[in-house]
């Protein structure tokens, strides 16, 4: 089991390749992806059964209006929390100012891919 603290940031313009699979380096590359907007960088980094969830709306009516308005909602850092590998699967829990998500990877083929990720929004404790 690994543990990282990092943050990521959206704003990087491009991601080196790391030298050895890492979960971390391919969500980075996923984010960086999501925030130039690049649809097959984004498909690429998804598990088939991801990716295809994605395309099966791709020919929806403003589905292009959606995916922008979409990746513009993902522009704030995340930070790390914790990252988990077992075997030829990964969670990483991230935080950011005003949510809690859970990001899960799988190892297809000797990169890791995103397979699922569920942002919930941070609940605040009510003043006193």
């Amino acid at each position: 089991m690994h543990a990282h603290a990092v943050v990521l940031s959206l704003a990087t313009a491009s991601v080196e390749a790391s030298p050895i699979p890492d979960p971390l380096w391919a969500y980075r590359a996923y984010l960086s992806a999501v925030a130039r907007h690049e649809f097959a960088d984004v498909i690429a980094s998804m598990t088939e059964t991801c990716a295809q969830q994605l395309l099966d709306l791709r020919d929806t009516p403003d589905f292009w209006t959606l995916f922008a308005l979409w990746c513009d909602s993902q522009r704030e850092p995340v930070v790390v929390t914790c990252c988990t590998i077992e075997n030829d699967a990964a969670t990483i829990d991230v935080r950011s100012r005003h949510t809690v998500g859970r990001v899960t990877l799988q190892l297809v083929d000797g990169a890791w891919r995103i397979d699922s990720e569920l942002h919930q929004p941070l609940r605040r404790s009510a003043a006193r």
